[in-house]
């Protein structure tokens, strides 16, 4: 009996482990969050190709390219534009430090504040808006996470200026 529930033990801990070697499934939905804020979604598709949608001041664009994985890498290409390649970090896909064009510094700020998540939870622009116009606080939402999703976009506002 006890070799038996050995041999079950060893065997359920060998199925156990299939999971973790399979390969990252990246379809799907990701939304493209900046400091805290929803700024769009990346749809990709099992075909490899992708759909793009951003809703930054009220105006909606769309646009359609394909992308690859590789392990825990996803590069995004869509039209006019150099490749993005992304890193899997178990939950999230983020920013590379070279992926971003400029200094050292700039690269690191970037990779850390920009992140692409299936978590639809994040503040969106209508609610950053109507927060900053009159302090509405959206449902869900606390007055500090609007706060600091505000304060992260004027520093953003700040870094554009300085990197003209």
């Amino acid at each position: 009996m006890k070799k038996f529930v050995a041999l079950m033990l060893a065997l359920c801990m060998a199925l156990a482990i299939i999971p973790a070697l399979a390969e990252n499934d990246f379809t799907g939905t990701w939304y493209m969050v900046l400091s805290g804020m929803n700024c769009g979604t990346f749809e990709l598709n099992a075909d490899g190709t992708c759909n793009a949608t951003s809703a930054i001041s009220g105006t909606e664009v769309k646009a359609t390219g394909s992308w690859s994985a590789d392990g825990d890498k996803v590069t995004l290409t869509l039209p006019d534009d150099k490749p993005l390649t992304l890193t899997f970090d178990g939950t999230d896909l983020t920013v590379g430090t070279d992926a971003v064009a400029g200094s050292e510094e700039a690269s690191k700020l970037v990779s850390t504040l920009v992140k692409f998540t299936r978590d639809a939870t994040a503040v969106t622009m209508d609610e950053i808006n109507a927060y900053m116009a009159n302090g509405t606080i959206p449902e869900g939402k606390t007055a500090a996470e609007m706060e600091t999703v505000e304060g992260q976009l004027a520093m953003w506002f700040l870094i554009a200026l300085f990197m003209k």
